[in-house]
């Protein structure tokens, strides 16, 4: 999951081996926070991107979407870290969500729509290999 992380943030492993998050502070929570696997600005503009990025073995259960209980819980955490992103991002900056597995990227898009939610870019990056 790192080499993918790594490749869609850009941001390197830490001495322990863990790749750094983007917490964006969430007001409603006492101190809380919402992660993101990280950010980018694109653009002359310098438009903020709001990054996740799903290795292939990071929700291979949605595959099976909606066919067991364990993809059923595991789309419910996908939703609710979805809308608690959508929720803090400042309003200019927009949210990407980047998929190893096109049929996982393709079954969070459509558990989005079936959800009535917007406003995340699903895109299908395959992992570069060999470098």
């Amino acid at each position: 999951m790192s080499d993918y992380r790594t490749q869609i943030t850009g941001l390197l492993p830490t001495a322990d081996g863990r790749i750094p998050q983007w917490n964006v502070p969430d007001p409603l929570t006492d101190g809380g926070f919402v992660p993101f696997d990280g950010r980018t600005l694109r653009g002359p503009e310098r438009h903020e991107v709001l990054l996740q990025a799903f290795a292939a073995d990071r929700v291979p259960e949605l595959r099976q979407w909606p066919d067991t209980e364990e993809a059923v819980e595991t789309g419910r955490r996908v939703l609710g870290l979805a809308a608690a992103q959508l929720r803090v991002r400042p309003p200019e900056s927009t949210v990407e969500w980047h998929f190893e597995d096109a049929p996982t990227g393709d079954a969070v898009n459509r558990l989005f729509v079936d959800a009535g939610l917007t406003g995340i870019d699903v895109r299908y990056t395959p992992a570069v290999v060999g470098e």
